[in-house]
């Protein structure tokens, strides 16, 4: 379990806050886009606003979120001063690949006891093992993403804009049994990928400026 494997490279005396969504859902299975994550080498604790706390009360119910995680409304700042205390912590790690510096200079001074440290890509370290349903998870939004292209592909034509493309694909992806949690960061990516390449298979201009302002040099492709 990653929790699990993650909280074991903590010691005594250490915690990290994690505080992105990507983490929380790796960590806890739950995806929220608010939150904090507490995580000690014995305890795991997922702070949620109501938006989500009687959801992820159902989703733990249901096995999808570890039973080893306490849920807990959002009191965090009121409830850490004490727990850090009972537990003795002294140093605190966080997502210095994720934390902004403004949320890093209200930590310190909140809590300014504590000794702050950087997790140093740690969990992207962790998340670089793939277990079988994180495989599976893979097979299928590639699945999707090759339905997608094939759907999407032949309605590319002169006169159609971005936004009008990717409208129809996320009608597309949403009817998908698969697309829930997929079809959002995919879509973009999908309409941004074909126009590429059509630019690069058909187009002799050096560059291209899309809708949405994203520019790419011209490329050559060539033929296996």
């Amino acid at each position: 379990m990653s929790l699990q494997t993650f909280a074991a490279t903590l010691s005594k005396g250490e915690c990290a806050l994690i505080l992105s969504s990507v983490s929380r859902q790796y960590l806890t299975g739950f995806r929220s886009t608010d939150g904090t994550l507490l995580v000690t080498e014995k305890k795991q604790i997922l702070f949620l606003d109501s938006r989500y706390f009687e959801m992820a009360q159902i989703a733990q119910k249901k096995g999808e979120i570890p039973a080893l995680v306490e849920l807990k409304p959002r009191i965090f700042q009121k409830f850490f001063p004490d727990f850090a205390e009972a537990e003795q912590i002294t140093t605190v790690f966080f997502e210095d690949r994720e934390m902004t510096v403004s949320d890093f200079d209200w930590f310190r001074e909140k809590f300014p006891k504590f000794d702050f440290q950087p997790l140093k890509g740690r969990l992207e370290q962790l998340r670089q093992i793939k277990r079988e349903a994180e495989i599976e998870k893979i097979r299928a939004s590639q699945s999707l993403a090759e339905a997608a292209y094939e759907y999407i592909l032949p309605r590319i034509e002169a006169g159609r804009t971005e936004i009008s493309l990717a409208a129809e694909l996320e009608f597309f992806m949403k009817k998908n049994p698969l697309a829930e949690s997929f079809f959002r960061s995919t879509k973009k990516q999908i309409i941004t990928n074909l126009i590429f390449f059509l630019f690069c298979r058909n187009s002799t201009a050096k560059e291209l400026v899309t809708e949405h302002g994203l520019r790419w040099r011209h490329c050559t492709l060539k033929r296996r």
